[in-house]
């Protein structure tokens, strides 16, 4: 056990004189060697596009292929508007569903939008069939209007449950996206926009 110690302690004292003597070579390569491998980080790319997980030739990608090719690829966005009088058929409140749809029609790659302000009423008079938006701006200026909106809007199957809820305190605005592939940059503009669209809302409706 003495020797074993002994040939230890010479091995570390000969290792630390080497360190010593070329102490500048050992501070500054781990230095360098850091840089050198960070250097490579600006090489690095986001990719949404979840067919990086399959190979080319894979089962699995020639199925999404397939699939892409029969039915058209969208991404969407859900944004929720909710009010604390519980009435989102008060004035300022369908205000804000018209502003807030306008705003996503600007949006980057956005392909449809879908609210209660545009949501298509069909309505018959006579022999005629008329098909309208919901609701629009002239609407909020009488109560009338907003009394027989909000009777057609909590009646309609196709409103509550999907856009609306049960109460009528919530309501959902969709956006439909045609977001290029594989470019994490355009989501990220894109919720950007998203989150500049809700400051904008809360601090006019706040």
């Amino acid at each position: 056990m003495p020797l074993q110690t002994r040939k230890s302690n010479r091995l570390f004292m000969n290792w630390f004189a080497i360190v010593d003597r070329h102490a500048w070579f050992f501070l500054l390569f781990p230095l360098l060697l850091c840089i050198l491998l960070a250097s490579g980080t600006i090489f690095l790319k986001e990719n949404n596009d979840g067919r990086i997980f399959f190979d080319e030739a894979s089962k699995e990608r020639q199925q999404l292929l397939a699939l892409e090719q029969r039915f058209v690829e969208t991404n969407s966005i859900l944004l929720v508007l909710s009010t604390k009088t519980g009435d989102m058929f008060a004035p300022d409140s369908l205000r804000a569903i018209l502003d807030v749809t306008e705003l996503a029609w600007q949006l980057p790659h956005v392909t449809r939008v879908d609210s209660l302000s545009n949501f298509q009423r069909i309505q018959s008079e006579q022999d005629d069939l008329i098909i309208e938006d919901l609701f629009t701006a002239d609407s909020l200026n009488n109560p009338d209007i907003i009394g027989k909106i909000k009777k057609y809007a909590l009646s309609d199957t196709d409103i509550v449950g999907q856009i609306l809820s049960q109460d009528g305190a919530t309501t959902a605005i969709v956006l439909n996206m045609l977001m290029p592939r594989g470019d994490g940059e355009a989501t990220r503009i894109i919720m950007a926009e998203v989150e500049s669209i809700r400051d904008k809302i809360n601090n006019s409706y706040a």
